[in-house]
């Protein structure tokens, strides 16, 4: 994984966003290859909601917006600078 911060965000691992989303803080997601200080799509946040919910919108998510190589196949999970 590529540590990236851009935008006002750092990007961490998916282990550590669903640790963050248990705990209630904001974790936000978007393809992999695309930086979230891009202009043409911004990150994603997640919904509250527990594990299950964690799993689902990140399914949903990359179903629908992970679909090219260009973007990526995959989310990359990002928090607010500042946010640890």
């Amino acid at each position: 994984m590529n540590m990236v911060r851009a935008g006002g965000y750092a990007r961490v691992t998916k282990a550590k966003a669903r640790r963050m989303h248990r705990e209630g803080r904001e974790v936000y997601m978007m393809p992999a290859n695309m930086s979230p200080a891009s202009q043409w799509i911004s990150p994603c946040p997640v919904p509250a909601g527990g594990d299950e919910e964690f799993g689902k919108a990140v399914n949903s998510f990359e179903y629908y917006n992970c679909q090219h190589a260009e973007t990526g196949r995959y989310a990359g999970f990002y928090e607010k600078e500042g946010g640890r």
